[in-house]
């Protein structure tokens, strides 16, 4: 999507992505390319982003980083889905529901920090639980803490009147007991799916038509899948799934789906 929007606004996209390079270009990879965006897969994604403006530097054209989790725009995205969690209380309330939980693919934490400061702003009961995608996201609670109170902070700075109020006592203390990320669907680590992924992905597609993802829906919706056969929730609770994308990454896992075992 950033390649897509800076050759729209007419800026040439450079990715530096982190991973090892497949070889080949499928799923989000393949649309990269379709966009010309030029773009590496590297580890050690920040030097590389380092590396990558020193080398352009000398030709006299602007340039700016969106570094990961903590770039400027990523802020703005904590922001954006701050109204994410404003619609799905307003939705609630007017179907008459109290969600128990929000389910949601959690990598860089940003998702959820948005989704945190809406909850604490609108003061909604459920709780958010990020599903960890990597190994990296199991130690990031101070993570989360950290872009909650910085939306919070950005929120505050901004102009115009506020429909809303953020609490005045939205500190690291209070913030941090929310700040929960379920690791029980990292498996082998980043972009390699369980077999509870691959199930859980082709169960929904089989029951609703709903495409997720092998690399972070797919491992979101595997985690409320097992957590509903524990019996974690009841027939009469409601639980909401929040789909965050990423349904192109499919095709570059056809050969993964072929081989799995089929849903019980």
């Amino acid at each position: 999507m950033t390649a897509a929007a800076g050759r729209k606004y007419g800026m040439e996209p450079v990715l530096v992505l982190e991973g090892d390079d497949p070889g080949h270009r499928m799923g989000n990879l393949l649309l990269d390319s379709l966009f010309g965006a030029g773009c590496g897969l590297y580890r050690g994604q920040a030097r590389r982003i380092g590396d990558e403006r020193g080398r352009r530097a000398s030709t006299g054209i602007r340039q700016e980083a969106i570094h990961g989790a903590f770039g400027r725009l990523h802020a703005v995205r904590r922001l954006r889905v701050r109204l994410c969690a404003q619609e799905i209380v307003s939705q609630c309330k007017a179907l008459d529901i109290e969600p128990k939980a929000v389910y949601l693919a959690a990598g860089s934490l940003g998702t959820l920090a948005g989704l945190l400061l809406g909850r604490f702003i609108y003061r909604a009961s459920f709780e958010v639980l990020g599903v960890a995608v990597g190994r990296t996201a199991e130690t990031t609670r101070d993570r989360g803490v950290d872009l909650t109170l910085g939306a919070a902070e950005l929120l505050l700075a901004s102009s115009g009147d506020k429909p809303f109020t953020v609490p005045p006592d939205l500190t690291a203390g209070v913030v941090r007991p929310s700040v929960r990320v379920l690791t029980g669907q990292v498996g082998p680590g980043y972009g390699i799916p369980t077999p509870e992924c691959l199930e859980a992905i082709t169960l929904l597609a089989r029951t609703e038509g709903i495409l997720t993802d092998p690399v972070y829906t797919g491992k979101a919706l595997a985690e409320l899948v097992a957590a509903v056969r524990r019996g974690d929730y009841g027939e009469d609770d409601a639980v909401i799934f929040l789909h965050t994308g990423g349904v192109p990454a499919d095709f570059a896992y056809g050969d993964v789906f072929l081989t799995k075992e089929e849903p019980k």
